[in-house]
């Protein structure tokens, strides 16, 4: 079936831009989607090369079916894309300079980000992002690509990480749930868009 590429150093262009692709098709509900596969590629690029985060792909004949991204610390993400792709990502937001309403949502992403701590003081470690295509759904991908960034997790010396999970996605919310996930909270990363806060004991 599926095989893993546990990834935390550098990911080929061609590897980053499907996963960015996938994760626009996936997660297009998110903010983070509404930037453009542009700016998802740096994202996933400094998810790949920053220290204390995790890239799992999950691969079938060489294609990309699904991935799973995680952190220390979302912070040092954004700080890393700003400091190492700042003209890239520049170029890349360039189209939503004009949209008030965007370069506010931006501002609120980097503002939670730069925060420690959520509610019941949380971990700052987090399960960043999880996609998987359509066809691989129901095959199990998802599942195990959490259970090698649990691994992963572990190595670091981590006992826990919190999930941010939008309110509308009840899917989501079973998943993690099924996983052993316990919701202790709800925050507004963005005014009027509410997302639950999950933390998993591992």
């Amino acid at each position: 079936m599926c095989g893993f590429e546990i990834k935390s150093k550098l990911l080929a262009n061609k590897e980053l831009k499907a996963v960015a692709a996938l994760h626009s098709q996936s997660i297009n509900l998110g903010f983070l989607s509404q930037l453009g596969n542009s700016f998802l590629f740096y994202l996933y690029k400094s998810l790949s090369e920053s220290d204390g985060s995790i890239l799992i792909l999950a691969k079938y004949e060489d294609d990309i079916v699904g991935f799973v991204s995680g952190s220390v610390g979302l912070g040092s993400v954004y700080k890393h894309l700003v400091r190492h792709h700042f003209v890239g990502v520049a170029l890349a937001l360039t189209p939503n300079i004009f949209s008030l309403s965007k370069l506010k949502r931006i501002f609120e992403t980097l503002f939670y980000s730069t925060q420690d701590d959520g509610p019941e003081g949380l971990p700052r470690s987090e399960l960043l992002s999880l996609a998987v295509q359509e066809d691989f759904r129901k095959s199990g991908v998802a599942t195990k690509m959490c259970q090698e960034l649990i691994k992963q997790f572990r190595k670091n010396g981590l006992s826990t990480f919190k999930i941010i999970v939008g309110e509308e996605l009840q899917g989501a919310q079973r998943f993690y749930e099924n996983m052993g996930a316990v919701k202790v909270g709800i925050i507004e990363v963005h005014k009027g868009s509410k997302s639950l806060v999950y933390r998993l004991e591992i």
